[in-house]
């Protein structure tokens, strides 16, 4: 059989064998190379997007471990304070505590040879942000002796706030202590907090 070419260019049928073989193979990788690079650019594709989703959440994995050890830190520093707010309410007499304290300011003044010269319950102003009752005490006697009557009417169980202090000195007799103080409610002042 004798080839001609324009045989050849008409229809692939007439092709030999051999060339027939060639131009299937070479068209059936040319199909597959196609598919492959489509699947290959779209397998690509995929494959940056999870890096890049890889890379997020590593970042926001970092963010959040940052934020946990952060909330440790106020968990903790929210613990103390409320630890340290218990301990100055709990001290705090209730509204009924004045007849107590009148009585415990007598018998410091007396354990410490002082004399107490006025108690004068005053109205309440209203304005404070931790409203108690006023009280206006004078006190007359040695000068250590009236520190350390400060010293034990500062202890927190008598929940006693001294607001103002005024010390005249007297030539003829002992120094006279002035103190404005608030006897503060727990309950009131909770109310506040």
């Amino acid at each position: 059989m004798k080839l001609r070419p324009e045989t050849w260019r008409s229809s692939p049928e007439h092709w030999p064998l051999p060339a027939q073989l060639l131009a299937a193979l070479l068209l059936g990788s040319l199909l597959v190379l196609g598919v492959g690079a489509f699947w290959l650019e779209d397998a690509l594709a995929r494959w940056q997007l999870d890096q890049q989703t890889d890379a997020e959440l590593r970042q926001q994995v970092a963010v959040l471990q940052a934020q946990g050890t952060d909330l440790e830190r106020w968990r903790a520093h929210h613990r103390r304070l409320r630890v340290q707010l218990e301990g100055l309410q709990q001290p705090l007499p209730e509204e009924n505590a004045l007849p107590a304290l009148l009585a415990t300011l007598e018998q410091q003044a007396e354990a410490h040879g002082l004399q107490l010269r006025k108690v004068q319950v005053l109205e309440s102003s209203g304005t404070e942000r931790c409203p108690g009752q006023p009280l206006q005490v004078q006190l007359r006697g040695e000068y250590h002796a009236l520190g350390r009557v400060l010293v034990a009417l500062a202890e927190p169980a008598l929940g006693l706030h001294a607001t103002a202090l005024s010390l005249q000195p007297a030539a003829d007799a002992a120094p006279q202590l002035d103190i404005q103080l608030q006897l503060l409610s727990q309950q009131r002042c909770a109310e506040v907090l």
